[in-house]
């Protein structure tokens, strides 16, 4: 009888869970189906965390490689606006690295174009980004010695 008992608690308990539509409770009783993925990948976006300083009056809006370094970054005077050229390094895989800074641009409104420039020994990739009045050109490289990491190169040019 006690068993009986348990039991129909339990399926209450569990058609109420059900019948409520509380989607929080489902989830932590059901775990995802194989092949699922439960995480975002990385992605290039606006304000992302580098380490190290940026030449004076670069742009704010150019998706960044969360977590890179900042190798190199200079302003460079021309007579249609000022350009930027920034090179970053990060330890994450070189492909990786290609599909979210591609994907970065895109979700913060760039029109994205690439063109892989890739060699037997190297995989370089070369992207452009046109939003509004800016161009960016990213070269990516992947860099062996002397230790592996993935080069970021952006120019920027604004009309």
């Amino acid at each position: 009888m006690r068993v009986r008992t348990i039991l129909a608690t339990v399926l209450i308990c569990a058609v109420a869970v059900s019948a409520t539509g509380c989607d929080r409770i489902k989830q932590a009783f059901t775990p995802p189906a194989p092949g699922t993925v439960t995480h975002s990948a990385t992605v290039a976006v606006v304000g992302a965390p580098v380490n190290g300083k940026f030449t004076k009056g670069f742009p704010s809006d150019v998706p960044l490689w969360p977590n890179s370094s900042v190798d190199k970054t200079r302003k460079i005077d021309a007579p249609n606006g000022a350009a930027w050229r920034a090179v970053f390094l990060s330890q994450d895989p070189y492909d990786t690295v290609l599909k979210g800074v591609g994907v970065g641009f895109q979700r913060a409104g760039w029109q994205v174009a690439t063109v892989s420039a890739a060699t037997t020994d190297t995989p370089d990739d070369i992207l452009s980004a046109t939003k509004g009045n800016s161009d960016v050109v990213i070269t990516l490289s992947k860099v062996t010695k002397p230790t592996p990491v993935t080069r970021i190169e952006y120019v920027i040019t604004q009309q």
